[in-house]
């Protein structure tokens, strides 16, 4: 490839996708968990984890939430490199870097206030969700200017139509995600949204690996 720095960057954020995609599949096991269990999900905190050992989930969904944690942690970490690598390649991939940073900040604020006030981490959500979508936006648009440079059409033409069906998907997770926040008295409905949004996000996900899957491999 013309752009080592770019083939090596997008395969660290095509890892990196996979590697968040299980993290989705934990937290949506983790959602069905709490739901199939009846614990209410509007308490938190030592409340929440005395509900959870009562109805005999507290081990498992501990372990469930490390391993989803660690997932998170090492698949941000390794898509910050992979866009860093990138950058030095093409602009696309720079202001998807700074994309990645303000989701990252907006995240990271969000997990700290999760117990302490959880319906201002549940607003937070929202803006990190829509930086994930500019993020991938972003991607995509590098993507698609290295494949036209490397006379590779049908993958740039891929990527276009993925921007298209990312925004669609991520914007319907972002909605969800603020149906959550709206909705945070409501057990129920918050559970089933936060249960709709991850599965939505797979969604979108799936399909930005198809396209990653396919840059890592232009020569």
């Amino acid at each position: 490839m013309r752009y080592p720095n770019a083939a090596k960057g997008i395969k660290k954020i095509y890892l990196a996708e996979i590697l968040g995609i299980l993290a989705l599949v934990l937290a949506i096991v983790m959602a069905i968990m709490v739901a199939g269990s009846h614990v209410d999900t509007s308490i938190s905190g030592e409340e929440a984890a005395q509900a959870l050992q009562a109805a005999n989930v507290g081990t498992p969904f501990v372990i469930l939430g490390v391993a989803m944690m660690l997932l998170m942690l090492v698949s941000y970490f390794m898509n910050l490199s992979g866009i860093v690598n990138a950058s030095k390649d093409d602009e696309g991939f720079k202001r998807a870097l700074w994309a990645l940073l303000a989701s990252i900040a907006f995240g990271v604020v969000a997990a700290i206030l999760e117990n302490s006030n959880a319906k201002v981490a549940s607003w937070l959500k929202v803006p990190s969700t829509l930086f994930e979508l500019v993020v991938t936006i972003y991607v995509l648009e590098g993507i698609g200017n290295l494949a036209r440079n490397l006379g590779k059409n049908d993958i740039a033409d891929l990527s276009k139509q993925c921007r298209t069906w990312m925004m669609c998907a991520l914007v319907l997770s972002a909605a969800a995600e603020v149906f959550v926040a709206v909705q945070a008295a409501e057990s129920t409905l918050k559970t089933t949204s936060g249960i709709a949004a991850s599965l939505l996000g797979i969604v979108a996900y799936v399909v930005y690996l198809w396209v990653l899957n396919k840059a890592r491999l232009m020569q």
